[in-house]
């Protein structure tokens, strides 16, 4: 890198010379790496455009991204200057140098020098612009993604300049939509993929799709619905599958823009460009309606059937052959996928037809639906035939639906029929769309009319009367009794009382009626509205009687999860929401539930838990949550006891009994003792020591219980010294299996984030010193990240303003001292965790400014790198004065030791002040230091040191 700045001196004696073949010549010969590329070629002005293209400086080698000097580069030098040149070019000649510049420029390999061209391209002459729309195809042709979205701006200027044609094709190439990039066979749909991301493709389109619309035509419109079928086809499990149902009324379920329409993808921006470009083209020439009829009719998907049935109802140009014909086809009639748009073309055309074209809707009305598709629902919900009284009330809710869209314009003896209707039905509030999405959580629309006093009849025991009987049937659950269930509202004192009275009742009810009941009372007790728990209780006390009598392991499982959730509200995480009152019981409880708790061995719980890690999966599980729970009741009640401590013998012999039964290869339960192991020692501590091997077992056959247990502790679990001294044996396991050098994806799950986290806290509280053999073996087996978290944590630990303790200074020093000194890694590249020091400097409570500089210079020697860099810069700028060669070696060292781009423009933008105040009083050694560093920033491109690149 030496001698950078003085390679920029003579390319400014070169510049000065003139433009000439031979200085041409000199220039290119002074162009080795970006950085003077990038300066030479902002030096010159257009008068060196043409020697320059003699001598081949834009084709070829010299035209592809890689500098000389390794690193892929993330633009061409060359693309700017051209770009300037073109933005001024007055003559011809310039111009046309540009153009064949451009014809022989090879294809390039890199977006942001194609982003350069179409600007170049943009500023020529109409005649010279088309040269470059090939060469945009074959770059796209080759393309995963385009990061440049100029390209509209050139689709545009073409298509207003005459050049149509090429704008369409460069259209086509750019909106196109490829099948995914993988192997596998999908499960239920490809998602094609674009050029463009959603968002963009959406705002690039609109740049361009209604001027080139009125340039050109229909023919816009064939691309557009091209476009679209190609990705319908893609989207289809089996691309050889040619429609008509694309699902449309889901992912668009209406062709106006619609408080519905959220998916936003690029089919949702193709049919709204499909939609405005039919109704731009029909507003300037209604003379296009049937070509247009016929493109869109010609089409295999019902998304198109959708767009023309809009059309047909928006536009001013449809004919009124056209409406009549759509409007009684009975085929969309009865076509779900179709509905919204069919019922928007009845209720905006219904009244300009003919009577005999009225009476034909009227008479499909009149004739029904086909029934055999409810018949099917009925059998699949209730496993029965439906009954004609069903029968009945679904053609008749279905005919009230269609009448209500053309209510208005009605003849007189339908209106009738349509007044009876409604005092049968609630009239539906979205009966044009299949699926309506709503935040709401009522009921909805669409059921049986409910008086409006209904919902204050509904008890709780006409309720369980109504799940007696379809209990007593063997039928499921029906909507109705959901329906009753969810109008029961906040429960009277009534309605508790009588829940506490029916309690032996209701536990023997299936697990899915007992839970219809349980929702309403849960949510009071969670957020302290309910005046009191006692039906809650009853219920939960009898459903933990009922379980270990259950035979059925469904029915079991059923009633362990509901009593799970229960027991969660009444033990929530913040134990001061725990009432006093309820414990006794709740003990009583937990004690009946532990007796039933096993580790879950369900296939199904098995792959989940191998899914998530272990604790997570443990607390979605019944057991998990119910020894979770039992854990934080008993540390609750030991809290309460005030001097009169028992230790909750209730959860100490249901532990004791459940160690004993635990598979080898468990990981639920023992991530739940793992995880609040801290409690158990806190319970019972010495019962903690005596089954600390049982819970952590360290033995290699239990591996799985091991990982579960000791993953979840490191990682959830505080760092107490009172564990530390009952879990010696296991963090000295934990140190010593950093040699498998195993990698953890979470970062808030990484047990060897955690172990350096807690290491560090007990090195703080003086448990451990720096000859500790433990955080001896840690040092030489740990990675960059563990060593790195552990001298962070300590460096974050300290707080300015408070006052350390000497003997916690001391062996901070002492760590400090040996780390950077005499530790030896198992490998040199974890010396890289040296640059946490960087969160040790800035505090002088670790001592003076000389002592904090050394450590520092060591540190980033080794690491050529440096954490917490914005207040490590800030007290290098302010000591440079004072200890310029300290400063300045360890910018040396930083500026050297990188090789991170984004590191070094990082550093770049930092170090012109500091090296600026440490230039005044530096030594001739340390100056030379920082010309070499000058020098450096100025190869990457940073000019701006060029005053300080004293070179010797």
């Amino acid at each position: 890198m030496k001698g950078f700045f003085r390679k920029l001196d003579k390319i400014d004696a070169i510049v000065e010379r003139g433009s000439s073949l031979e200085s041409a010549s000199a220039l290119v010969a002074m162009m080795t790496e970006t950085a003077s590329t990038v300066y030479a070629l902002n030096a010159i002005d257009a008068s060196w455009l043409k020697p320059l293209d003699s001598l081949g400086f834009f084709r070829g080698e010299l035209a592809e991204t890689e500098d000389v000097n390794g690193p892929r580069r993330a633009t061409w030098p060359a693309s700017a200057y051209l770009k300037r040149v073109a933005e001024n070019a007055k003559d011809e000649e310039t111009a046309q140098t540009l153009q064949r510049i451009l014809s022989f420029l090879p294809l390039p390999d890199n977006f942001y020098v194609v982003r350069d061209m179409i600007d170049i391209a943009v500023s020529l002459p109409n005649e010279m612009r088309r040269v470059v729309v090939p060469v945009i195809q074959r770059v796209l042709s080759r393309a995963n993604t385009v990061e440049f979205t100029n390209i509209t701006a050139l689709i545009n200027t073409l298509a207003q300049n005459g050049d149509t044609g090429a704008a369409l094709r460069l259209f086509s190439v750019l909106f196109a939509v490829f099948p995914p990039e993988t192997h596998e066979q999908p499960l239920f749909a490809s998602i094609p993929r674009a050029f463009l991301e959603p968002w963009y493709y959406r705002r690039e389109m609109n740049n361009c799709v209604s001027s080139l619309t009125r340039l050109g035509g229909l023919r816009v419109l064939n691309c557009l619905c091209r476009i679209l079928d190609q990705f319908l086809r893609i989207s289809t499990k089996q691309p050889r599958f040619q429609g008509p149902d694309d699902y449309s009324y889901i992912w668009r379920p209406a062709i106006e823009d619609h408080e519905q329409n959220v998916h936003e993808d690029q089919r949702d921006t193709l049919v709204t460009a499909i939609r405005d470009c039919a109704l731009t083209l029909l507003s300037e020439s209604p003379s296009l309606f049937v070509d247009l009829m016929e493109i869109l009719d010609s089409q295999q998907w019902f998304v198109f059937t959708r767009i023309l049935l809009f059309v047909l109802a928006d536009s001013p140009a449809a004919t009124q052959d056209a409406i009549a014909k759509y409007s009684t086809d009975p085929y969309l009639f009865s076509e779900i996928g179709v509905r919204h748009e069919y019922s928007r073309l009845l209720q905006k055309r219904f009244r300009g037809l003919t009577n005999e074209q009225q009476d034909a809707i009227l008479i499909i009305i009149e004739s029904g639906p086909e029934k055999s598709t409810f018949q099917r629902h009925v059998v699949r919900a209730f496993d029965r035939e439906a009954t004609e009284s069903e029968l009945l009330a679904y053609v008749r809710r279905w005919q009230f639906d269609w009448l209500s869209f053309i209510k208005d314009d009605l003849p007189d003896h339908w209106k009738i029929r349509f007044i009876d209707l409604k005092k049968e039905f609630v009239e539906p509030e979205h009966p044009d769309f299949p699926v309506f999405t709503s935040s709401g959580l009522g009921l909805g629309p669409g059921g049986p009319r409910v008086p409006p006093d209904a919902a204050d009849t509904v008890t709780v025991e006409a309720l369980l009367d109504k799940i007696s009987a379809h209990v007593n049937r063997t039928e499921p659950l029906n909507d109705e009794i959901r329906d009753m269930a969810e109008r029961l509202g906040n429960l009277s004192e009534e309605d508790r009382k009588a829940i506490e009275r029916s309690a032996n009742e209701i536990v023997l009810l299936p697990p899915t009626a007992i839970d219809t009941l349980v929702s309403k009372l849960v949510t009071p007790i969670a957020d302290g509205t309910e005046p009191s728990a006692g039906p809650l209780l009853q219920l939960l006390q009898g459903i933990s009687q009922r379980i270990p009598k259950v035979e059925d392991t469904e029915v079991r499982a059923s009633l362990l999860e509901l009593t799970s959730r229960i027991v969660s509200h009444f033990v929530p995480d913040r134990q001061e929401l725990i009432r006093d009152e309820l414990v006794p019981m709740l003990v009583e409880i937990m004690q009946r539930l532990l007796t039933v708790l096993r580790a879950d061995r369900h296939p199904a719980r098995r792959q989940f838990s191998q899914e998530l890690e272990p604790l997570t999966a443990a607390i979605n599980t019944p057991s998990g949550r119910i020894l979770d729970s039992a854990v934080k009741l008993a540390v609750f009640e030991r809290k309460n006891q005030g001097s009169a401590v028992l230790e909750p013998h209730w959860l100490l012999d249901a532990l004791s009994h459940l160690l004993l039964t635990l598979p080898n290869d468990e990981r639920l339960i023992s991530a739940i003792l793992g995880y609040r192991f801290p409690w158990l020692v806190y319970l019972f501590s010495r019962w903690a020591s005596d089954h600390a091997e049982m819970i952590f077992p360290t033995s290699p056959g239990l591996r799985r219980r091991w990982e579960a247990a000791w993953f979840s502790y490191v990682s959830y679990a505080g760092a107490y010294d009172n564990v530390f001294a009952v879990l010696g044996d296991q963090y000295a396991k934990a140190v010593e299996d950093l040699s498998r050098e195993r990698e953890y994806k979470r970062s808030d799950a990484n047990p060897i984030t955690g172990l350096a986290q807690h290491l560090a806290l007990f090195y703080w509280r003086g448990q451990m010193t720096v000859r500790d053999p433990l955080l001896l073996r840690f040092a030489k087996l740990g990675n960059e990240s563990a060593v790195s978290t552990l001298l962070s944590t300590l460096g974050r630990g300290i707080r300015e303003g408070i006052d350390i303790p000497h003997d916690r200074i001391k062996s901070l020093r002492e760590l400090a001292e040996w780390t950077t000194l005499k530790w030896r890694p198992r490998h040199k590249k974890v010396q890289k965790a040296l640059s946490a020091f960087g969160w040790w400097f800035p505090h002088d409570s670790l001592g003076d400014e000389i002592w904090r500089l050394k450590i520092l210079q060591r540190a980033v020697a080794k690491a050529g790198s440096v954490q917490n860099p914005d207040q490590v810069f800030k007290i290098l700028e302010e000591m440079a004065s004072e200890m310029p060669d300290g400063v300045v070696s360890c910018l040396r060292s930083l500026v050297i030791g990188t090789s991170d781009e984004s590191t070094r423009y990082f550093l770049a933008s930092r170090a012109k002040a500091i090296l600026e105040k440490a230039d005044v009083s530096a030594s001739q050694l340390t100056r030379n230091k920082i010309g070499e560093i000058a020098d450096h920033f100025g190869a990457i491109g940073h000019f701006e040191y060029r005053h300080l690149a004293h070179v010797t």
